[in-house]
């Protein structure tokens, strides 16, 4: 038998419950919305083009790497280009300069595990680079 107190006692309960699960619900649904948001920020990528407006010497790329210093070595028919994340610097031959490219057309660089930059110049120069001997 139901009486009042029992009636109060139900309705107390049945009332603590709802809201319980309320926000229960809510947390739930805050935590899955904050897991989402901070998932898609991380998956952002941001590109930034670079022409020859920006400081590349052509805007043609024969090849490209990156050295262990985080330089991008960038090879363009109009000498090898170094960027450092924010300008760049054009290496070119000087005719005067030994140490110089021999050729201002880049066919291929790379990087060895040793860190030395290979650079490869359409006249069949090899010219590698090891960040003290040149430029």
């Amino acid at each position: 038998m139901l009486n009042f107190n029992n009636y109060l006692l139900v309705k107390r309960f049945a009332g603590s419950l709802s809201n319980n699960l309320l926000l229960r619900f809510s947390l739930a649904g805050m935590l899955l919305f904050m897991a989402y948001t901070s998932t898609a920020q991380q998956n952002l990528i941001k590109f930034n083009r670079k022409t020859s407006r920006s400081g590349l010497s052509q805007s043609f790329i024969r090849c490209i790497t990156s050295d262990k210093n985080g330089f991008l070595w960038i090879g363009t028919n109009d000498g090898l280009n170094r960027y450092d994340g924010y300008t760049f610097k054009v290496y070119l031959n000087d005719p005067k300069n030994k140490k110089s490219i021999s050729a201002n057309t880049i066919i291929s660089n790379y990087v060895d595990s040793k860190g030395i930059l290979y650079v490869a110049t359409e006249n069949g120069g090899l010219f590698p680079k090891n960040f003290t001997r040149w430029f």
